[in-house]
């Protein structure tokens, strides 16, 4: 074979992909770089391409991973959901009955709320503070839509949601829930940010 039909037959080889190895597609995984990185964790699961078949209310999730739609089974990461997700569905229920204490047991004792545009509240004591405040101002009946849970290692994992309550809506980018030693998740950071008032 000529020099010149050789290179034709390895370019249209190339082309084709018979000369290279096949690149399997990418998999959405939260690498270790990524932990402090809330933006890029939010847009992976958001552009999760499986089908999700969850409701948009929490509470009424029971036995399906909220990320891809199958049926947990006992594996760590199945743990991991299904105490994130009831961790965060105790929480709501805690505040809407106006339990400030019980909503602050849900976070770490140097935990940290950073949340626009109230400001950036450390541990628990100012936390309970925090949320006593807007049970006062008679904030209730908060409603996470459309959750994203994403496992960042064996202990914890990172939710994300848009929240809607009686007077006020707006987005969670980041819930950092970490395993206890009890086998409980509590937050260690909780960043959410307060947009609009809700339509009637």
């Amino acid at each position: 074979m000529s020099t010149t039909r050789l290179l034709l037959a390895c370019s249209i080889a190339l082309a084709l992909g018979a000369c290279g190895e096949t690149q399997p597609p990418p998999v959405s995984v939260a690498h270790p770089s990524q932990r402090d990185q809330p933006a890029d964790i939010a847009s992976e699961v958001n552009n999760n391409s499986n089908p999700i078949s969850t409701d948009s209310d929490l509470s009424s999730t029971t036995d399906r991973n909220p990320i891809i739609g199958r049926p947990l089974g006992t594996d760590r990461e199945a743990v991991i959901y299904r105490a994130v997700w009831q961790a965060s569905e105790d929480w709501q229920r805690a505040f809407n009955r106006g339990d400030a204490a019980a909503c602050a047991s849900h976070y770490e004792e140097t935990a940290v709320i950073r949340a626009a545009p109230f400001g950036t509240f450390i541990g628990k004591p100012a936390i309970e503070e925090f949320w006593q405040q807007l049970i006062d101002d008679g904030l209730s009946d908060v409603r996470y839509i459309d959750p994203r849970i994403i496992i960042i290692d064996e202990d914890s994992a990172v939710l994300t949601a848009n929240w809607k309550m009686n007077k006020a809506a707006g987005l969670v980018y980041r819930e950092l829930w970490v395993m206890q030693p009890d086998g409980r998740m509590k937050l260690r950071e909780d960043e959410f940010e307060a947009l609009a008032t809700p339509d009637p």
